[in-house]
């Protein structure tokens, strides 16, 4: 429930409405998870090639 309260606290202090503030974050994660699809490919190439 903290998590709750907090984006009701920031709704009202910036004047946003709640649901925008749970979708930005929704389209933060799938931007986050993007990125590290893409990083985990050239992870292990390296991981690979630096142990042999």
């Amino acid at each position: 429930m903290e998590i709750e309260q907090k984006l009701k606290q920031l709704s009202k202090k910036y004047e946003i409405s709640e649901q925008l503030l749970k979708d930005a974050i929704a389209l933060e994660k799938e931007r986050i998870m993007y990125a590290n699809r893409q990083c985990v490919p050239k992870l292990l190439k390296a991981i690979a090639h630096y142990s042999e």
